[in-house]
């Protein structure tokens, strides 16, 4: 387990109790609600605490058309499940990748994670009943694993924290914890628990023991709900955005224990306390944005990557270390991203886009 400096321990411990922050709606779209012009390809970027520009450099790396829904990696592997429940695999620096088929599960996938405990992989279900996770065992091929999750799916994401071999599941309407491989799974909250619509994403601190945080929409409004004791006890905090906005993703930093972002259909938000607080720090009224946000280092700094939708094409997002610079870039020939992966490992410098229709591309920061 990472040790933390002593100072940031004594930060967390300051930040229990939410400070709530606001800003009215003209703040929210900037001067005059322009918001920014994306049809040039670039967006305004300041990276003023790294040395030169993000490349954003892209490579197809197949299978040619294929949607794929989601992706996991381990130290070697890259894993990818499709629209049509195919399961495939590469090695993480093939060049160029051979993908080889695990096989097929019934629906199409929606989330994918590898085992903390015995590295197997385990896949979600596009689906609302059944059986909603399989694991992957080399002898037995797919076996369901899903007792316990009563609410209906479809899964969301499945989340594993480092050191840990606790799972979490997120379904639209709660949060689930397994403590014993996936075989079965505990609810931990429920939308109803905490006047929540919908939950839409989750981020498993990187640093932080038992720290979690969901991203939904309660009382109308974008929310970031916040766990650090592993789901026993949450609080909320509402992002500064009008009523009826919506946020859909969520991604911690691995280098900074109390920085946050969060994006959604309008905006990027970040957070320096540990979620306690946020700002906006990019907005736009002019294109809806799909964020997904997971990290990556550019030139030996911390880095967010993200995805944002625009006219049905791939637009990519990346910001900087501490969350408040962005810069944006289209990608000709694509029509979009679901999925978006960088590996913490030593054999991969890339991060991984899964796109609407054109398998898995590679983005080197």
């Amino acid at each position: 387990m990472r040790t933390i400096h002593l100072l940031a321990l004594a930060a967390i411990a300051a930040l229990l109790l939410p400070t709530l922050c606001c800003t009215d709606y003209a703040d929210y779209y900037g001067p005059g609600g322009e918001g920014l012009d994306y049809d040039s390809g670039n967006g305004p970027y300041d990276d003023s605490d790294s040395s030169g520009s993000l490349r954003g450099e892209v490579n197809p790396l197949g299978p040619e058309n294929t949607v794929v829904r989601a992706m996991a990696a381990d130290e070697k592997y890259l894993f990818i499940g499709t629209d049509s429940g195919e399961l495939l695999f590469s090695a993480l620096v093939a060049d160029p990748p051979k993908w080889t088929s695990l096989g097929s599960v019934p629906e199409a996938v929606s989330a994918l994670a590898i085992s903390p405990r015995d590295s197997e992989l385990l896949i979600a279900l596009d689906r609302t009943s059944d059986t909603l996770i399989y694991r992957f065992d080399d002898s037995h091929g797919l076996i369901p694993s899903d007792d316990g999750i009563v609410d209906g799916g479809p899964v969301l994401q499945i989340g594993v924290e480092s050191g840990n071999d606790d799972m979490f599941v997120l379904t639209p309407r709660a949060l689930y914890v397994s403590a014993d491989n996936g075989v079965t799974w505990e609810r931990r909250l429920h939308v109803a628990d905490v006047g929540c619509a919908d939950f839409y994403k989750m981020a498993i601190h990187p640093l932080l023991p038992q720290s979690i945080f969901i991203i939904g929409l309660c009382d109308d409004r974008p929310t970031v709900l916040r766990t650090l004791n592993g789901g026993r006890l949450f609080n909320s905090i509402e992002l500064p955005a009008p009523a009826g906005e919506e946020a859909w993703c969520l991604a911690a930093s691995t280098d900074d224990p109390l920085l946050l972002v969060a994006g959604g259909r309008r905006g990027v938000w970040s957070s320096s306390d540990l979620g306690s607080s946020w700002s906006i720090e990019r907005s736009s009224a002019q294109w809806a944005l799909n964020f997904d946000a997971s990290y990556s280092r550019h030139n030996g700094k911390p880095l967010f990557v993200g995805l944002e939708a625009v006219h049905y094409r791939l637009l990519l997002l990346m910001g900087n270390q501490a969350g408040t610079a962005w810069q944006d870039k289209i990608v000709d020939g694509y029509t979009g991203g679901n999925d978006v992966l960088c590996p913490s490992t030593q054999l991969s410098k890339s991060c991984f886009v899964g796109t609407e229709g054109s398998g898995v591309v590679s983005l080197m920061p």
